[in-house]
């Protein structure tokens, strides 16, 4: 089990299932569409980065390299429309546990039906011979589905400076419900 002090103080675990999420931009979505399994997708600077959250000061500490290393500290913003750059990136923000288990249970419930293959979640290596639950395939079953009824995933915009998650019906990003800033002070003790 993995954890790590949050600069308040806190002890942030691995093992509390609420603070461990991720961030997925489209753009690795659509170009790795169909040739590697969702939950499996390569980390990538500014597409793809481990997000976790402080239940006890609401700071994000994200990593942007599947967990390794911190690489930024974000406290919370209150209104208005996040700054956004030219490296924000939209996409969307999963719960790395709870969203998980309710797309297996889902899928398996498919699969039992006879209405989905059994699907590889992560490698193509343990596929035998089973399809891969891409992006593609993720898209159309959960995150484009105007009938799915998925929860603990959110539409988000991460740049360098900020994270803002959005409903997930708000398909044009324009109400955050939630937004979170770097903050140089917590930026200095990183250094």
């Amino acid at each position: 089990m993995s954890h790590i002090a949050c600069l308040c103080g806190n002890d942030v675990r691995e093992n509390n299932y609420e603070n461990v999420w991720n961030f997925v931009a489209d753009s690795l979505m659509d170009e790795l569409a169909d040739s590697q399994a969702f939950f499996g997708l390569e980390y990538r600077p500014g597409e793809k980065s481990e997000v976790w959250h402080c239940q006890e000061c609401d700071r994000l500490i994200l990593f942007d390299d599947g967990g390794i290393y911190v690489t930024r500290y974000m406290r919370r913003a209150s209104g208005g429309k996040p700054p956004v750059g030219p490296d924000a990136r939209r996409g969307v923000l999963y719960n790395d546990e709870l969203f998980f288990d309710e797309i297996d249970r889902y899928l398996s419930e498919k699969t039992k039906r006879g209405e989905a293959p059994d699907y590889e979640f992560f490698d193509a290596k343990y596929a035998e011979g089973n399809p891969l639950l891409t992006s593609r395939i993720m898209r159309r079953e959960v995150f484009d589905n105007p009938s799915s009824s998925f929860g603990n995933w959110y539409r988000a915009e991460l740049s360098k400076t900020s994270l803002a998650i959005f409903d997930q019906n708000d398909v044009a990003y324009a109400c955050p419900l939630k937004q979170w800033l770097v903050s140089p002070e917590d930026m200095a003790k990183l250094a």
